[in-house]
């Protein structure tokens, strides 16, 4: 779908009928301003970042939400589960996250969150601070 808001709303009612814990969404009229040649590599990041989550670190609670800042529109996935083991041995999942976060000029971290347990961004570049339908890409990208 070209609306990640509608895909994500989708995702939140299938793990909450799963799973004994709580999805928040949060930027809700951001969603929809995404390019549409975003929102498949997007959602199949947070879709892993979901399911990662939800298999290793056994939140309670996930949220999902955009900030945006000047040059840039960070999308993150936080849970208050089990912390992220820095020096872990990857599987296929993060390098394909970043793949994909790649594949449309992002770049993924993982973190510790500043309120939660753990942090999963998806930072993308923009001249003006969004990602936006109607947005001219600089030369280059």
């Amino acid at each position: 779908d070209d609306n990640l808001f509608i895909t994500l709303s989708n995702l939140k009612q299938q793990v909450e009928q799963l799973y004994p814990m709580k999805l928040e969404i949060a930027g809700h009229h951001a969603w929809q301003s995404i390019q549409s040649d975003k929102t498949r590599f997007l959602s199949e990041i947070i879709f892993e970042a979901v399911s990662n989550a939800l298999r290793h670190a056994k939140p309670e609670n996930i949220q999902i939400g955009i900030e945006q800042a000047a040059g840039h529109l960070n999308i993150f996935i936080e849970n208050d589960g089990t912390p992220f083991p820095t020096g872990t041995k990857e599987g296929m999942g993060l390098p394909l996250m970043r793949y994909r976060a790649s594949k449309i000029g992002g770049e993924l971290s993982i973190e510790a969150s500043p309120t939660q347990s753990t942090r999963v961004s998806c930072k993308l570049a923009s001249r003006t601070g969004t990602i936006i339908k109607d947005e001219i890409p600089a030369e280059g990208n």
